[in-house]
């Protein structure tokens, strides 16, 4: 991160910094941010860290939360984080960009769930245990066609599968509420239930307009896939196992900054091609927008 990055983040979060939570510091704010930047972004311990800048554990411990804290602000995840399904604009931006990665017309996002491993927790451990065999949480996320986060949610234990995590998530309420544009849907693996909120492969295409779904629906999905490496390999920490306690909070403040990163041009996003749409966006009242699409191709 170039220095006029970081000051932009110092100016972001210093409105946002309790002067209360770490009294009588040492520790100016930019060296606040530095500190979490480099707890988030490796997988060295507190006390490394500690002793690499020349402060104490506990002021690595301070800074991290701090820090951590402030960009878990409803104001800052707000502002980096948006998801306006029923915002018309929003979704025709959107589909417009998805389009030119798979000519499909109507997708506002791609969905999936990545395991974040944390350290075992000393009661109910079992509940995190993933699909991988290691104690982690179930990170529920939708990016757009750029690979930038539109959704996270990071409070369900890894035992938790991603359909599930959905199930309980304010998108399927907006969904099932109609709160959502007509028409518009997300991408996702054959690990969700097809529907006309998200749309899943087809199992053993048959026809050519299957097969062509398939293929415009995978080109489409991988960019979630994607995105999580991206972040995950910016952000060591994430797979390193982060104390349950501020595990969630911490999930939070990576997705914030990936995006914060894009907005900066310090993370190269995700080039699109130049497809447009190759069928109709599906009518308001269609029943089964899947099986539009393939009828349409």
């Amino acid at each position: 991160m170039r220095e006029e990055h970081l000051r932009r983040l110092c100016n972001l979060v210093a409105p946002l910094m309790n002067d209360n939570f770490t009294p009588n510091w040492s520790v100016d704010l930019e060296n606040k941010v530095i500190i979490a930047l480099r707890y988030l972004a490796t997988d060295a311990h507190e006390e490394v860290l500690a002793d690499t800048i020349g402060v104490s554990q506990k002021t690595v411990s301070n800074a991290v939360a701090e820090v951590v804290k402030a960009l878990n602000h409803p104001l800052i995840v707000k502002k980096f984080i948006k998801c306006h399904l029923s915002n018309i604009d929003f979704c025709r931006r959107n589909a417009r960009d998805f389009a030119r990665t798979g000519m499909l017309p109507n997708i506002i996002g791609a969905i999936d769930g990545s395991c974040v491993a944390i350290q075992k927790p000393a009661r109910s451990g079992w509940q995190y245990y993933c699909r991988k065999g290691y104690t982690a949480l179930n990170v529920l996320a939708v990016v757009n066609a750029r690979g930038r986060f539109i959704y996270v949610n990071s409070n369900f234990p890894g035992s938790v599968h991603d359909s599930s995590v959905y199930a309980y998530s304010r998108l399927k309420e907006a969904f099932d509420a109609g709160r959502v544009v007509p028409g518009y849907c997300f991408v996702g693996d054959s690990g969700f239930a097809n529907g006309n909120d998200i749309i899943t492969p087809i199992r053993n295409p048959s026809s050519r307009q299957e097969i062509y779904y398939n293929k415009w629906h995978r080109k489409m999905r991988v960019v979630v896939e994607c995105a999580f490496g991206k972040w995950k390999k910016r952000f060591a920490i994430l797979e390193e196992g982060i104390r349950l306690e501020r595990a969630a909070q911490v999930v939070m403040a990576c997705a914030v900054l990936h995006n914060m990163m894009m907005d900066m041009g310090c993370l190269r996003q995700r080039e699109l091609g130049n497809r447009v749409a190759m069928c109709r966006h599906p009518p308001r009242s269609c029943p089964d927008i899947r099986t539009y699409l393939v009828n349409s191709i």
